[in-house]
């Protein structure tokens, strides 16, 4: 892997944007169960990120929060290479 590559967070890891692959007969396709997101970052950091995480919070119901909260201490200890 070059350092110019993306990675992508997929199954509980950081790959190669080229590896993340999807079955067609994923719920998340098949039936509209899924959340997408994205977030910037300029020169390897990220582009408020904070402010990106808690307007999400906001939007979203109690259960889902943890999930938030998990996503987003993934994103804040990950570093770039």
């Amino acid at each position: 892997m070059n350092s110019k590559e993306r990675l992508v967070y997929f199954n509980g890891k950081f790959i190669p944007e080229y590896e993340a692959k999807v079955s067609v007969y994923d719920s998340a396709l098949m039936f509209g169960d899924m959340v997408f997101e994205m977030t910037r970052s300029f020169n390897k950091k990220h582009f408020k990120l904070k402010e990106h995480i808690e307007q999400k919070i906001k939007n979203l119901d109690k259960k889902s929060k943890t999930k938030i909260s998990q996503t987003a201490n993934i994103i804040s200890h990950y570093k770039f290479k």
